[in-house]
């Protein structure tokens, strides 16, 4: 277990911020390799594999859910010292996402095509989504304990091992869908089911590693059966921390899915730019997610060992990192555009839609690390509410704008770009302002506390 209540801020956060930027940016190269050779086959995959990613967000929120309460209370129970707790967090985390595993492998098989039938009228789109999605089921299964089992030793400290697996997880992604969607030697071409085999065969093998790595680590932790046993409350304070992060999620599913029906008329190039442009906005935002995920166990280990000033300077440190990087992409982005979509084999009209959604959306980065920044406070102090608030916030202001303006006869696309950065700016300062709030109520009661025990 390591120690995050002593010695440099800075530089803890900028030494576990770097593996998991490094995993996260070769997840987005991921996709965008998978983007690369499936715009081989043309706009109705391209638009087909982006609105069956989209979809597959109730695997992710769910997964998103475990990560942040396993990764919070973990850090609270390492700053406390509290091995026992630790590991039955890890294991009763573990149970819930077995259970979360098949229940989204059901899912997958009998709701999805009914949801992508509806939202996509185009039926060579349609099939698409429905081929790629059935292919990554087994890969949103078992992710679910893969995931688990890295937040509960980035909760006791340990990034760098979890993130360079979750890395290799995603070379072998990059590799098998190279091989797999346009065929090579003697291997057929599976197409976009291809896309969608190639992240189910890389995650169960990362699976198996970060299984292995955590027998082998000797930190403290460990997988038992007997802790397996589901204990209510355990659950409860689990879920109760992840549930308002992944219900975040959801509402950036649905924020997606208010996009496609508002462009469902414009045809698959326009569906294929929006896909392409958002996958280019996330590359772009990783350096603030990455920054933000490593300040939240560090929070954690300081609130739970009652270090208030640390707390308040990880979030100073972490929103100057944030803004410094996101100004630095800002300009990037805007100035760019066209490079950055010239690797995909697109239409004009493709191509026109993806530049004008990266230059509108390029001004929203800023607000969105500090967004990101917020969360991970409120993850770390053990109570994301006033996260779920600001989100709601920005999905409300969104789609009912959104919904409303794409009726207008003189609707533009463009438009609704412009709606998009508006709300995150929105989101930026309510999230600020209820952060103030959190940290008035419960960084007091801990300086008290503290001193009680001092004393």
């Amino acid at each position: 277990m390591r120690d995050l209540t002593k010695n440099s801020i800075s530089a803890h956060i900028a030494a576990m911020s770097m593996p998991i930027a490094l995993s996260m940016a070769l997840q987005i190269a991921h996709q965008f390799v998978a983007l690369h050779f499936v715009s081989q086959l043309g706009a109705a995959a391209v638009a087909g594999v982006n609105a069956g990613g989209h979809v597959t967000f109730a695997a992710i929120a769910l997964v998103q859910m475990l990560s942040i309460g396993t990764t919070s209370l973990v850090a609270q129970a390492a700053g406390r010292k509290d091995l026992s707790r630790m590991n039955e967090l890890l294991n009763q985390s573990l149970g819930l996402s077995f259970a979360f595993g098949i229940a989204i492998a059901a899912l997958t098989i009998w709701l999805v095509p009914v949801i992508l039938g509806t939202l996509l009228p185009d039926p060579a789109v349609a099939e698409a989504a429905m081929r790629f999605v059935r292919a990554q089921v087994i890969g949103n299964a078992v992710v679910f304990p893969m995931v688990v089992l890295s937040a509960a030793m980035r909760g006791a400290g340990l990034v760098r091992i979890p993130s360079l697996i979750f890395t290799a997880t995603v070379i072998l992604d990059i590799v098998f869908v190279s091989i797999l969607v346009p065929g090579r030697g003697p291997i057929s071409q599976f197409g976009v089911d291809g896309a969608g085999a190639a992240s189910s065969l890389a995650l169960c093998i990362g699976c198996i590693l970060m299984y292995y790595y955590l027998r082998s680590s000797r930190n403290g932790l460990a997988a038992a059966g007997r802790l397996l046993t589901p204990k209510m409350d355990a659950w409860r304070h689990i879920l109760s921390i992840g549930l308002p992060a992944s219900v975040d999620l959801i509402l950036m599913f649905l924020t997606t899915m208010v996009v496609y029906v508002a462009i469902r008329e414009a045809g698959a190039s326009a569906q294929a730019g929006f896909g392409i442009g958002f996958r280019i906005l996330q590359l772009a935002l990783l350096p603030g997610l990455a920054i933000g995920n490593a300040a939240t166990s560090l929070v954690g280990q300081n609130y739970g060992a009652g270090n208030v000033p640390r707390v308040k300077e990880a979030f100073v440190v972490a929103a100057i990192f944030n803004t410094a990087a996101m100004l630095i992409l800002t300009f990037v982005i805007y100035s760019y555009s066209t490079a950055l979509i010239s690797p995909f084999d697109t239409d004009a009209s493709t191509a026109a839609t993806a530049e004008w959604f990266l230059k509108v959306m390029s001004s929203s980065l800023v607000a969105q690390g500090i967004v990101y920044v917020c969360t991970s406070m409120f993850q770390g102090l053990g109570n994301t509410v006033p996260a779920l608030a600001s989100s709601m916030a920005r999905f409300c202001i969104f789609s009912i704008s959104t919904l409303w303006i794409s009726r207008q006869p003189d609707f533009q696309l463009h438009y609704i770009w412009y709606l998009m950065t508006s709300a995150v700016v929105v989101q930026a300062a309510t999230s600020l302002w209820l952060l103030h709030l959190e940290f008035r109520k419960r960084l007091s009661t801990t300086h008290q506390h503290a001193s009680r025990i001092q004393a």
